[in-house]
């Protein structure tokens, strides 16, 4: 029994050009497509929007047949209805949620392998400090500065001259600037702004906000104080 022609080659490209499908469906037919190389399409459908029943079926239907001799008529079933019958049920959102899950779950296990510490700047009644105002964080782990209220930044300085960017007394050093961090605007869109450093050494870091008299009225802290 010769091996079926396949219509991959023919019909892929043009399924690649049909403005309609979403980046989304195109990588997915693309994976599909390498799945069943050694199969035969019977059909390829792609389901439009057109209407809740056919949404809720797939983002494509195809139902290739194994090319096999040792399987007759009666047992050739679609690869997917028999590999992937839970994906079938699903509609464009929701795989797309499913994927979205899976690589937030992923994020997060790979953040949970880095030590980040949160410090907090300011609070909601504006209080003029960094919360805690001295860490230890060894090298390699991130410090991560939440800006909780008022108008501050986070600049690092020295121990001599606390509330003088670093840059400005050794000037081959560039120093950490978070720039001014206006909370309200952020907040007005449910958001928190933050700023994150990397630990690349267990030498002191000094830092304060820049923000008018706040270094002078003790807005400030340190990251591995000797």
């Amino acid at each position: 029994m010769p091996f079926p022609r396949t219509p991959l080659l023919s019909e892929f490209p043009l399924l690649l050009e049909i403005p309609s499908l979403t980046t989304f469906t195109r990588r997915d037919f693309l994976f599909a497509s390498f799945l069943i190389l050694p199969f035969t399409f019977n059909s390829v459908q792609l389901l439009q929007e057109a209407s809740p029943t056919k949404k809720r079926e797939s983002l494509f239907r195809i139902s290739p047949t194994f090319s096999s001799h040792s399987l007759d008529s009666s047992s050739r079933q679609p690869l997917f209805t028999t590999l992937f019958p839970r994906f079938l049920k699903l509609d464009k959102i929701n795989i797309k949620m499913h994927i979205s899950a899976m690589v937030v779950s992923a994020l997060a296990a790979v953040a949970s392998a880095v030590d980040v510490q949160v410090v907090s700047v300011a609070s909601t009644n504006n209080t003029l400090k960094f919360f805690p105002e001295k860490i230890n964080a060894p090298v390699g782990s991130m410090v991560q500065f939440q800006f909780r209220g008022g108008n501050h930044s986070v600049v690092q300085s020295t121990f001599d001259n606390p509330c003088i960017p670093v840059s400005n007394v050794n000037t081959s050093a560039k120093g950490v600037y978070s720039g001014y961090q206006p909370v309200a605007a952020s907040a007005a869109k449910g958001q928190i702004p933050v700023f994150t450093v990397m630990v690349n050494s267990t030498t002191p870091m000094w830092l304060y906000c820049s923000q008018g008299k706040h270094c002078q009225n003790g807005m400030v802290m340190v990251i591995n104080e000797k």
